[in-house]
């Protein structure tokens, strides 16, 4: 037996058509079990996520942050009026940072 995808399209549509109801109830019920799936699902935007548990940058990381009690990331946001200004405060200070 041969799949034949032209006909199975038309098969679908046919049916589709015959049963509209059937359809959007199949639909709704997909879109529901993907929203749950989805729900379960998390961001994490550290590039250690991307990394194997036992790699070297890992580690590193992880007795950094050992040593001086850190987490993850540091975001500070620099407020004020000329841009140029935040740049150049923001470059002085990431050192010490």
């Amino acid at each position: 037996m041969h799949f034949n995808p032209e006909n199975a399209i038309r098969r679908l549509a046919r049916a589709q058509m015959a049963h509209p109801l059937r359809f959007l109830a199949c639909a709704a019920i997909l879109t529901a079990l993907a929203g749950v799936y989805a729900a379960g699902l998390k961001f994490d935007s550290s590039y250690e996520a991307l990394l194997p548990v036992g790699a070297p940058e890992v580690k590193n990381l992880d007795d950094i942050r050992a040593r001086t009690g850190g987490v993850r990331q540091l975001v500070i946001a620099i407020g004020g009026g000329d841009e140029q200004k935040r740049l150049r405060f923001g470059r002085r200070i990431a050192p010490a940072l």
